[in-house]
């Protein structure tokens, strides 16, 4: 009996097993491509040349054929600090989305320095800054960057130049990396960790010795390029966030993609400012540099923003206009107003998500009022102040009501 009853058991644990697999399996099979492509696929080897090249031919021809008409397509238009890594990593957790980030990096550095870029197609073109262009501070010409924010969106990805395709700002692993990973680790393996294609630093590789040996980080890119194209193709939202981009760059977009969206994202400019002073960031806590800074960013808002209201007129609904502290006192409300713009349902899982990066409650006073000093706000006045009334924010008469908690900053 003792024996009868411990096979009854196994014969109940086995049962119980195929049922739980088949359970498992069935689900499995039930999640659509796009929601496992986070996990990483192998590196494709270098040596199997004649399958890859099939395989890029494929990928590369056909792309250009590839429907956008049913793929979203968003652009966040920001500036350097302005919470864009905030919004963008919203929409990067976001289910079918592929997020991207600042793609013309390597193209600002590459037209500072009058740099040749190549192209996988085998041709190549020398870059020059534009004569309309501010300052230094921003050097990407409006009609070249239009046409490299052109093939983003709409996954021709095989036709932007090899710098953008090799170049990578945070560690490949970085989170805000999540979608480029299998792509940026495939080139890692195949050329070393130590001697990179690419480096942290767009101003170190814009010389990287290994742009000097054309043809084998062509064979790399070509090789692995298809991590990145397919994940971008089975996305149903395609979201490209920039801090180097124009409003300028946009006019020509809008008359080829009557389905694309702009998120324009401003911030306080005095926050801005500050915070890019406490970070050493583009050298702004030099004040020669803070005042260039201050200048060159309030103008270049100044114009984004006229230009802006006249696209708003021609092509109606494709522009919201978002302020970071609209994110930080009301991230849920905020947050849903833009997905409704871009007609994509705000989720249960997006809604958590919101909730695990914001705040319980705004800090009283910003961070910027407790750092900022009498002269630095007077530069950021002579610059920017006729940007506060347009966006909202209030002008201080002197530092004491900087930092007096009981007034508010902006509307």
């Amino acid at each position: 009996m003792e024996s009868e009853s411990k096979g009854y058991i196994t014969v109940k644990r086995i049962l119980a097993l195929l049922i739980l697999s088949l359970l498992f399996f069935a689900e499995y099979r039930n999640i659509p491509k796009g929601d496992v492509s986070d996990n990483y696929p192998p590196a494709p080897s270098l040596q199997k040349r004649k399958d890859a090249k099939t395989l890029d031919s494929a990928s590369f021809n056909g792309s250009r054929k590839s429907p956008t008409s049913n793929r979203k397509m968003v652009i966040i238009l920001a500036y350097m600090h302005t919470g864009s890594t905030y919004i963008g990593s919203i929409f990067q957790h976001h289910k079918g989305s592929f997020y991207e980030f600042e793609n013309l990096r390597s193209h600002m550095y590459s037209t500072r320095a009058g740099k040749v870029i190549h192209f996988l197609n085998g041709t190549s073109q020398r870059l020059q800054p534009h004569p309309d262009v501010l300052n230094v501070h921003h050097n990407v010409h409006p009609v070249v960057g239009a046409e490299a924010v052109r093939k983003m969106i709409t996954c021709n990805h095989q036709d932007l130049d090899l710098a953008t395709l090799a170049n990578h700002y945070f560690p490949i692993r970085h989170p805000v990396n999540r979608h480029l990973v299998p792509f940026l680790t495939c080139q890692e393996k195949l050329y070393g960790k130590r001697t990179a294609l690419y480096s942290v630093s767009a101003l170190k590789y814009v010389d990287n010795k290994m742009l000097k040996n054309t043809p084998h980080a062509m064979e790399i890119v070509r090789t692995c390029l298809p991590l990145l194209t397919n994940r971008c193709k089975r996305s149903k939202i395609v979201v490209e966030k920039f801090i180097r981009m124009t409003m300028e760059m946009v006019k020509d977009l809008f008359q080829s993609f009557r389905n694309l969206k702009i998120i324009h994202l401003f911030r306080d400019p005095r926050a801005m400012l500050d915070s890019q002073a406490r970070n050493g960031d583009s050298n702004a806590n030099v004040l020669s540099t803070f005042k260039g800074r201050a200048k060159y960013i309030c103008q270049q808002m100044s114009t984004d923003r006229t230009i802006a209201k006249e696209l708003d007129i021609m092509y109606p609904g494709q522009i919201y206009t978002l302020r970071y502290e609209d994110m930080v006192d009301l991230p849920l409300d905020t947050i849903r107003k833009v997905f409704n713009f871009i007609d994509v349902p705000f989720t249960k899982t997006d809604e958590l998500f919101v909730k695990s990066l914001s705040r319980k409650k705004p800090a009283p006073l910003s961070a910027w009022r407790k750092h900022m000093t009498a002269q630095s706000l007077s530069i950021i006045d002579e610059y920017c102040s006729s940007l506060y009334k347009e966006l909202g924010y209030i002008e201080f008469k002197n530092l004491t009501a900087v930092k007096d908690p009981r007034q508010k900053d902006h509307f």
